[in-house]
């Protein structure tokens, strides 16, 4: 029986593969995003995301309009048991700030990068974008955090 909405999730990408999960516009035209794509996309987020330290319990901000990598973010922080903080992306810059500063978030992940300069990024702070496809990450220092990489061997959770 499904009790969490992890749960939820991984049994949606195991019990009814479809080929067009979800669609996002590109140049005018629907794009599909397979179910097999988006479980592999939201696993690979989650792996990369406990490697940069997100644990059970821990926030992690998203500062971006709807899109894709939103929805994979959240459900990839969601199997880790962390919290996702959105903030509106119509948000002034101290408003932002504020939200980031009182939210004790661990990592904050933002659109591209003049939301990460909306955001008023401090020196330290985990701050990653999408850019490309399949919110393949890059941090301010120009580190990267690519869907395809190996992160680690530990698994997805079901929180």
């Amino acid at each position: 029986m499904v009790e969490t909405l992890a749960e939820l999730f991984l049994n949606t990408v195991k019990s009814y593969p479809k080929p067009d999960l979800m669609l996002y516009k590109k140049e005018g035209q629907y794009q599909p995003i397979s179910t097999e794509v988006f479980g592999e996309t939201v696993k690979k987020l989650s792996l990369g995301l406990w490697e940069l330290g997100l644990r059970p319990e821990d926030k992690l901000i998203i500062l971006s309009e709807n899109r894709p990598e939103w929805v994979m973010t959240d459900l990839a922080t969601i199997g880790l048991g962390g919290v996702t903080v959105p903030i509106y992306t119509t948000l002034v810059a101290d408003q932002i700030r504020y939200i980031i500063d009182d939210s004790d978030a661990k990592i904050v992940v933002f659109s591209n990068e003049d939301r990460g300069q909306k955001s008023t990024i401090n020196q330290g702070e985990a701050f990653y974008h999408f850019s490309g496809t399949s919110a393949a990450w890059c941090s301010p220092a120009g580190g990267s955090i690519a869907p395809g990489r190996k992160y680690s061997e530990e698994p997805t959770r079901a929180v």
